[in-house]
C-alpha cells in the first residue's frame, strides 16, 4: 500500500516482493517445517497454538483500530526510488514475518494438506502465491488511485472490524484443535 501510493509501479513490484515472501513460506511449510511437525504432535501443537495467539492478536489490534476514535491517516509516501527497490522491500517485510511463517504452517498443518492427492497439495501450494500476487497486486492498484485510497480511508474501521472478525473466527479454529 504504500508503495503503491507513490507509484503504481512501485506499488506493483512491492505487491510482487510480498506474494514471493509468502511463497518461501508456503515452501518451507510444505516442505520441511510441515513434515517435522507431523513427527511431534508437541511441536504441531505448539505453532498451532502460536498460529491461533498470533491470529487473536491480529484481531485485537484490528478491533482497536476500528473503534479508535482518531481519523485515519494517510500513508506516508514510499521512500524506495525504483521498482527494483519496491520489490526487494516487500520480499524482505514478509519473508522475515514470523507471523507469516506461524499462519502458513498452522494452516496447512490444520487443513492436512499433505494428506491430499497429489494434485490437490500442487493446486494448494501453487494457489496460495498465486493467490497472494491478486491480492497484493489488487491493493497496489488500488492505492494507487488518490481516490481509491481516500475512500479507503473513510472505510477503514468498518473493513478492519470485519476483518478482526475473520482473524478471531480463524484463532478460535486453531485454538480449538489444540
Amino acid at each position: 500500500m504504500r508503495a503503491a501510493v507513490g507509484s503504481r509501479r512501485r506499488g506493483l513490484s512491492g505487491a510482487l516482493g510480498v506474494a514471493t515472501g509468502t511463497a518461501l513460506w508456503v515452501c518451507v511449510a510444505a516442505f520441511g517445517l510441515t513434515a517435522a511437525l507431523k513427527s511431534s504432535p508437541a511441536a504441531s501443537a505448539a505453532v498451532r497454538g502460536a498460529g491461533g495467539l498470533y491470529l487473536l492478536s491480529l484481531a485485537w489490534k484490528l478491533a482497536r483500530g476500528a473503534r479508535s476514535s482518531a481519523a485515519p491517516e494517510a500513508p506516508a509516501r514510499f521512500a524506495a526510488g525504483s521498482a527494483a527497490a519496491a520489490y526487494a522491500q516487500g520480499l524482505a517485510t514478509n519473508a522475515t514475518n514470523p507471523g507469516t511463517a506461524l499462519f502458513f504452517t498452522a494452516l496447512l498443518g490444520l487443513y492436512r494438506v499433505e494428506e491430499l492427492p497429489r494434485a490437490a497439495q500442487a493446486a494448494v501450494y501453487a494457489g496460495i502465491p498465486l493467490l497472494a500476487v491478486g491480492w497484493y497486486g489488487s491493493l497496489a492498484l488500488a492505492f494507487s488511485s488518490a481516490r481509491l485510497s481516500r475512500a479507503y480511508r473513510r472505510l477503514s474501521r468498518p473493513l478492519d472490524a470485519a476483518l478482526a472478525v475473520v482473524f478471531f473466527i480463524l484463532a478460535a479454529k486453531l485454538l480449538a484443535s489444540l
